[in-house]
């Protein structure tokens, strides 16, 4: 299953001039891209800015509980079910971002981002064909739990980014407007159509992706931590 395959640990200087696109191997194989338009990330004097990727343990995966926002059935059988790792979809990638001022050795996170940021990654030749029950999630690190952020996944159907779209199996498109561990995952639990919302669930939702096109971005091949 895809949910072993774990990305080549990466450090990225950003160019913030530009729209950046980070493509990430795998020991073997493709895992995803990062996409990062211009003016997502704010400049700061003094600093550059750097994006992180690293794998998260599969310890930490089945630590996870389910979808709190996916949530609908009041069925105590519903309810009690668990969550494992069949219903991980793709590799999981831990996306982080920060300043660094090099001179002094400070940092800052960068938490949130002025535009959204496209992540793909790669899933089953078998879930092509049911995109409308996948979703793009993270990872709630206070709530231990994996969330839904986009649930209108796009097939990419290009390779020119940098993204394997012609290997075994598929490459998806979801965005976000923050960086934490992301994967595709079965939202098996459908949100309820009648009534109020939750936050969480409407916050999925609102993401809005940039219009759709052949926009060919350019592509940064990253290299391995040890190597910066």
């Amino acid at each position: 299953p895809l949910v072993t395959l774990k990305p080549v640990p990466m450090k990225v200087l950003l160019d913030l001039n530009n729209t950046v696109t980070v493509a990430v191997p795998g020991q073997n194989s493709y895992i995803c891209n990062v996409s990062i338009p211009y003016g997502a990330i704010t400049f700061v004097s003094g600093y550059e800015a750097f994006v992180y990727i690293d794998a998260v343990p599969d310890s930490a995966l089945y630590a996870l509980l389910p979808s709190v926002n996916s949530t609908s059935s009041s069925s105590s059988e519903d309810e009690d079910d668990d969550f494992d790792l069949s219903y991980i979809r793709s590799p999981v990638v831990n996306i982080t971002s920060s300043y660094e001022d090099l001179e002094s050795s400070s940092s800052a996170s960068v938490t949130r981002f002025n535009l959204p940021i496209a992540i793909r990654l790669r899933i089953d030749a078998a879930d092509v064909e049911q995109l409308q029950g996948l979703c793009l999630a993270f990872v709630d690190e206070d709530q231990n739990r994996w969330e839904c952020v986009d649930r209108n996944l796009t097939m990419v159907t290009s390779s020119s980014d940098g993204a394997a779209a012609e290997e075994e199996g598929g490459v998806v498109q979801g965005y976000t407007t923050h960086f934490t561990s992301y994967a595709i995952i079965v939202n098996y639990r459908v949100p309820k159509q009648q009534g109020a919302s939750s936050s969480s669930t409407t916050a999925a939702d609102d993401i809005t992706s940039p219009e759709a096109g052949g926009i060919s971005l350019p592509v940064v091949i990253a290299v391995p931590i040890a190597a910066v």
